[in-house]
């Protein structure tokens, strides 16, 4: 996906506990193939499964430091939470943050801690599925980026209630803009 395309959520550290955007997701006919804490994206078949499943909803939200992923959608999906870094080569890696799986209440909530990444731009994508491998029935949001400002001089301040059309009138309470890769010091998810 063109950069151009990146939702931009921007808030502050200082802003108490605030909603910063509404995604929904759609049928992806990607599958994902996950290795070593890494993704990389396969062309799948188009499924008759993703005609059948009703899209998601991921509220994200800021509290402090830490960004809140709330997934709502069919109980039993599995959902992965991938983000993207730039390594020291200016190579763009998609990496796993989180995974779970959207309980019985209908929810599945997730905290990135980003207090070592503060403003920076950190691209973000959701991909449920009804496989725990991810190859069947996946949909997903589309990358976006979020940049939690620390209230430093010289950050951007802080910008809200901006509503933007880059993939749909779904997507809400965002701030359309380019950005570029940078060396970031938010990590990869760390297998034990």
């Amino acid at each position: 996906m063109d950069r151009r395309e990146f939702i931009r959520i921007v808030t502050s550290v200082c802003a108490s506990h605030s909603l910063l955007a509404t995604l929904t997701t759609r049928a992806m006919d990607d599958t994902l193939i996950m290795e070593d804490g890494k993704v990389t994206f396969a062309a799948g078949e188009p499924s008759l499964l993703q005609s059948a499943v009703e899209a998601e909803t991921i509220h994200v939200s800021s509290v402090g430091t830490s960004l809140i992923l709330d997934v709502s959608g069919t109980p039993g999906r599995h959902v992965v939470i991938l983000y993207k870094l730039a390594t020291q080569a200016g190579v763009e890696r998609t990496f796993i943050h989180k995974i779970g799986r959207i309980k019985k209440s209908g929810v599945a909530g997730f905290v990135i801690k980003m207090a070592r990444s503060l403003d920076q731009e950190i691209p973000f994508m959701v991909v449920t599925s009804a496989a725990k491998d991810f190859d069947t029935g996946n949909s997903g949001t589309g990358w976006f980026e979020v940049r939690i400002n620390s209230g430093q001089t010289g950050t951007v301040s802080v910008t809200q209630n901006y509503g933007t059309d880059p993939e749909g009138p779904h997507q809400k309470v965002v701030l359309y803009g380019v950005n570029h890769l940078q060396k970031r010091s938010f990590a990869p998810l760390k297998r034990r």
